[in-house]
């Protein structure tokens, strides 16, 4: 019962990506193709700015009157700023996504940013209060990767959250989230390279189309 509490806490407040089985691993991811790129100059300010800002608007939105639909909607928006849906889609599965078209690329971002925001943005309800601690030291890693742990409190309730970012041209982007030391980024590569050895790219399309109609989880 603790682990289903805290991994409901960590739905409220993003702390990753759909509702796929999470599998280990808290260091910055290092695995898959991305790590071949070239390192982006550090853009400005830090990481940590980045996550105490989120975490504050999310609260913020979380805690504020209105519509659930309302806030659902703002809650996505959020979102979408602050993944890097291209870099989750190559560490998670390597060739199979640059090799693509970019017009496939395309399409599995967006299913991939649709089943991300399904399975979070349900989790939030308007009046609702979160408590998020930052710490103040930040992990990095090799090309300018940098991990921020966080802790959440809802209630009586506790998740241990660290976010994995990576600099871009457009400024801190994050690439994973690790729950109570499990990742969603390694969680991604199983399931999505498992559907793709077994039914293909194609495959890999469909089930995304079918997950996000039905609400974000991959089946």
């Amino acid at each position: 019962m603790r682990s289903v509490r805290r991994h409901r806490v960590f739905a409220l407040v993003l702390a990753a990506a759909c509702a796929l089985p999470a599998l280990a691993s808290a260091a910055p991811d290092a695995k898959g193709a991305a790590d071949a790129k070239a390192p982006a100059a550090a853009p400005a300010g830090s990481p940590r700015d980045l996550i105490v800002a989120l975490t504050a608007k999310l609260d913020e939105r979380s805690r504020a009157g209105g519509s659930l639909a309302a806030l659902h909607a703002a809650i996505g928006t959020e979102l979408r700023q602050h993944i890097d849906f291209d870099e989750m889609g190559r560490r998670a599965l390597g060739d199979s996504y640059t090799g693509q078209s970019e017009a496939e690329q395309t399409r599995f971002r967006e299913l991939l940013a649709k089943m991300v925001e399904q399975s979070y943005v349900k989790r939030f309800k308007p009046g609702r209060k979160v408590e998020v601690t930052v710490a103040e030291k930040v992990r990095t890693g090799k090309g300018g990767r940098a991990q921020v742990k966080t802790q959440i409190r809802v209630g009586g309730t506790r998740a241990d959250v660290a976010y994995s970012l990576h600099p871009t041209a457009q400024g801190w982007k994050i690439y994973d989230i690790v729950v109570d030391e499990a990742s969603q980024l390694s969680a991604y590569r199983k399931a999505f390279r498992k559907i793709v050895a077994e039914k293909g790219w194609k495959g890999l399309i469909e089930r995304m189309e079918k997950s996000a109609a039905k609400g974000g989880a991959v089946e």
